[in-house]
This record gives C-alpha cells, sequence and structure tokens, in this order.
C-alpha cells in the first residue's frame, strides 16, 4: 500500500494548517506571497529555499505515517506546472547554480531541480531517526526532472515520467557516450525506482499502441534492478485498449513474456474463430503508431489534433 505519487503539494501543505504557521512556505509570485485556495489549484510550488518547509514537511509526513503506518511512502510530488518561487532567496539560488542553458527558463528549471532533490534528501534524513524504514516519493516531472549530481537517500523513491510509447523518439534507453541511458542516470542516483506512463488512448486519433517497447524498457529495468512501481495512466477507448492492457500487466510480472505470443493469446481466448484477422488488426497498428510516433514522426500529443492528422503518404494508405 501507498499513498499517491502524484501532484500532492496541496496534501502535504495545506494553507489551513500551514498559511499561519509556516507562510514562507508558500511561494512568492510575481512580487507577491501565492497561498492557494483551493486543492485543484496547480499554478503554485513551495518555497524550496526557506527553513520552515522542512519542519512543515516533517509535521506532514509524521502525522500521515500516524493515521497509515501500513503504507510504504508518501509524496512530496510537485504540482502540476511550471511555477516556482521568486523569493529572493529562491533567486539567488538560480542565479549562483552551475546550471546554464540556452533557454534560461531549463536553466532556472535546472537549478530548481537540484533544490528539490536537495530538500527530498534533507527530509530523508531528518525523519528516518523517527521514522525508520518509511519512505517518502518524489515526482520527477517538469521542472524537478532533471537527474541531481549527486546521490539520494535510500529512503527517497523517485518517480520518473518517461514516455515509453516514444521510447525511441525520446532515446529512453539509448547510451551517451559514457554508456549511460537516461533511465540508467536515474537508477544511478536512486534506491527505490518507479515510473508514471501516459497509456491513455481516448483522446488520441490512433490507438496508441506500444507493448513491444513496454517489453524493452522493463527488461532492461530488470537487468538493473530487483524490482520498480510501475504506474501506467489510462483513459480508456475500451474497443482498442482492451489488448494492450491486459499484455501490459502482464509483462509487469514478467518482462520476459513475448508480448506477440501474449497478443496471439488474447485473440485466440477472445475472438475465436476472428483469432488470426484480430491479430493481424493489433499488430498493425502497434506497427503503425510506432513508425508515426517514433520514426516518421511529429509525436502525437493528447488532444493536439494539428500534430495528429499529420503523416505521409504511404502512412496514410496503411491508415
Amino acid at each position: 500500500l501507498a499513498g499517491t505519487h502524484q501532484h500532492n503539494m496541496w496534501a502535504a501543505f495545506p494553507p489551513e494548517k500551514y498559511a499561519q504557521k509556516y507562510p514562507d512556505i508558500y511561494p512568492v509570485i510575481k512580487g507577491a506571497r501565492y497561498i492557494p485556495k483551493e486543492a485543484r489549484d496547480q499554478a503554485w510550488n513551495p518555497c524550496l529555499t526557506t527553513p520552515q518547509l522542512l519542519d512543515a514537511a516533517e509535521e506532514s509526513v509524521t502525522a500521515y505515517y500516524q493515521a497509515r503506518p501500513d503504507h510504504l511512502w508518501y509524496s512530496f510530488a510537485f504540482q502540476d506546472s511550471h511555477a516556482v518561487c521568486e523569493c529572493p532567496a529562491c533567486l539567488a539560488a538560480y542565479a549562483a547554480s552551475p546550471h546554464k542553458d540556452n533557454d534560461p527558463r531549463v536553466a532556472r528549471a535546472k537549478a530548481l531541480s537540484d533544490l528539490y532533490w536537495t530538500f527530498m534528501n534533507a527530509l530523508a534524513a531528518r525523519i528516518e531517526p523517527k521514522l525508520p524504514g518509511k519512505k517518502i516519493e518524489g515526482l520527477a516531472y517538469s521542472v524537478t526532472r532533471f537527474v541531481p549530481p549527486f546521490k539520494l537517500h535510500p529512503n527517497v523513491v523517485v518517480f520518473t515520467n518517461f514516455h515509453i510509447a516514444e521510447l525511441d523518439a525520446d532515446g529512453i534507453l539509448k547510451p551517451a557516450p559514457d554508456g549511460l541511458t537516461p533511465l540508467d542516470r536515474w537508477l544511478d542516483v536512486c534506491s527505490a525506482y518507479g515510473n508514471h506512463d501516459w497509456y491513455h488512448g481516448n483522446g488520441y486519433l490512433l490507438p496508441r499502441i506500444y507493448s513491444g517497447y513496454w517489453a524493452r524498457y522493463l527488461r532492461h529495468l530488470k537487468s538493473k534492478v530487483p524490482f520498480t512501481y510501475q504506474h501506467a495512466e489510462l483513459y480508456w477507448n475500451w474497443k482498442l485498449d482492451g489488448p494492450k492492457a491486459w499484455i501490459l500487466a502482464r509483462l509487469w510480472w514478467n518482462p520476459d513474456l513475448d508480448p506477440r505470443a501474449l497478443l496471439a493469446q488474447f485473440c485466440a481466448d477472445m475472438f475465436g474463430p476472428a483469432a488470426e484477422p484480430m491479430n493481424g488488426y493489433f499488430t498493425a497498428l502497434e506497427d503503425l503508431w510506432i513508425r508515426l510516433d517514433n520514426v516518421e514522426g511529429p509525436e502525437r500529443k493528447l488532444f493536439a489534433w494539428k500534430t495528429q492528422f499529420r503523416a505521409s503518404e504511404k502512412a496514410r494508405e496503411e491508415i
């Protein structure tokens, strides 16, 4: 059992509990202190330079484990936005960062990412004597997606947001000159690892089937670590996503299974005398997605119809 691994700053730092006691944990945005008024507000993230944040976080995680002592971790995942604190201390920390980039927003995000993972390490070390064995979770997403230049505390669980659908396009398993893949870089700094994949079907023009990519990704993980946490976020297209969901569940338990053999089994069990043409149908859809999204491009995005309709003449014929 575990709590969420997703955007959790409202639950971790509810204003009704902390706005008066620890006001500095809420960010300065456009020159003013920003205190969110509702849980669905994602347009903020806490100030990472104030000492008050560790005090509030310790109180929050302690109360959580007192209420749910059987849970595996508590999430301090950033909100689903690029909002960052602009108080003088944070601005000074961004400016002092060694990270440089042609895009100043990326340079700031890298600096903030280091601050975030430093905070996670400090919190894990602080609560370890009081909550032995209890873990905290951080989401490597948006402004916190950059691998820190230091090892993470053993009690920090990292969830990345690698898009398995873009395994080749994003080079998730492509080694750099030093031999490390983007996935390996996270595995090198953390002791507990998971990934959140956008496995959506609804909201796309073409069915997003990429079971073969999942098998490659999971086999790589199996060769590196004894276990991982995996989460697939599904908004179903029910007529088309049944096979891929069932195959993924099987691969999570045994990455060495052959996804094409699993598809054949699914079609035989589900479609009877139509098994062969349905197997060919779903196989063609997977091949089409891989070619359109990873080989030819552009990368298809959720509800981004302008790019989803772009396809080569050959692809249009196959569609």
